[in-house]
């Protein structure tokens, strides 16, 4: 199974995405081919947002 990225999720899992899921969202949203960076920056970004609404 080939990784597409992996990252720390804001409560602190690794959240990994795989060719064969990257497919499957492919197959029933296609106007998101091309942003995988953009998914990943999102997922990061939210980590450190939910910290701070949190109060961590």
């Amino acid at each position: 199974m080939s990784i597409i990225f992996e990252v720390t999720a804001y409560e602190g899992r690794m959240v990994r995405l795989s060719e064969a899921q990257w497919r499957h969202i492919l197959f029933f949203h296609p106007e998101v081919e091309g942003e995988q960076g953009k998914i990943r920056k999102f997922i990061i970004i939210s980590y450190f947002t939910e910290r701070v609404r949190k109060g961590f």
